[in-house]
């Protein structure tokens, strides 16, 4: 994983980065990529399409991370497995009883 630090309107090309993402992890950056133009906030992500230039530009002070799908594929796993373990301790609580 590579994190890339942008001060407001800075830009950054990524060059042969297919398939990978790009996430957002603070501030909000607008990126063209293979003929899209996307702007993403803190907690987006953007899967590269192709191996030609992308284009970045920081709209404010950004961080963002280039990830693999590999990694990608854990943290979505990591993810859904605490959302399903708080739904499972959401149906095991014990009911209220009202009484009237």
């Amino acid at each position: 994983m590579q994190t890339i630090q942008l001060p407001k309107a800075s830009l950054s090309t990524l060059v042969g980065h297919q398939a990978q993402w790009i996430e957002c992890e603070h501030g909000m950056i607008w990126l063209s990529d293979d003929g899209h133009d996307v702007v993403l906030e803190r907690g987006q992500s953007w899967q590269v399409l192709s191996d030609h230039t992308v284009v970045i530009e920081a709209l404010t002070q950004s961080r963002l991370a280039i990830k693999d799908e590999q990694y990608r594929a854990t943290s979505l796993f990591s993810a859904v497995q605490q959302q399903v373990h708080e739904l499972i301790h959401q149906l095991v609580r014990k009911p209220e009883i009202k009484t009237v």
